[in-house]
């Protein structure tokens, strides 16, 4: 596969109010996921528990770069992560939009809500 960059872009949402050491965080883990990133990673400012982010690398493989965004945001407990991306190939110049997926990582309350949907199902099996 060809070298290309990848713009990464969407929403974290959290349960708690995002303080500036999450951003912090998250910035730190993506320049250790790749040195030559270009990170834009903001809290919303009508809604305290939200941040917007945008990453940029160059890759060959980019379903492995979406992974390690992934379980780079889910760490930090996000509880919905809206992520899409823009693949842009050095070589055809051809760009193509990946689209929004919304993502529920695995932590503490999103388990606690799959849990009470699979009781209250249950009682209809």
């Amino acid at each position: 596969m060809s070298l290309m960059s990848i713009n990464y872009f969407g929403y974290a949402v959290y349960n708690v109010t995002v303080e500036e050491s999450i951003v912090n965080l998250l910035r730190f883990e993506i320049s250790k996921m790749d040195e030559n990133a270009t990170t834009t990673i903001n809290i919303d400012p009508k809604y305290n528990n939200l941040i917007s982010f945008e990453v940029t690398v160059e890759s060959r493989n980019p379903e492995d770069e979406y992974d390690k965004i992934v379980d780079i945001i889910s760490a930090t407990n996000a509880i919905i992560i809206h992520l899409g991306s823009v693949e842009e190939s050095y070589s055809t110049g051809e760009r193509c939009y990946m689209g929004i997926q919304t993502l529920t990582p695995a932590n503490d309350l999103n388990d606690y809500i799959v849990t009470c949907i699979d009781d209250f199902f249950s009682e209809y099996q």
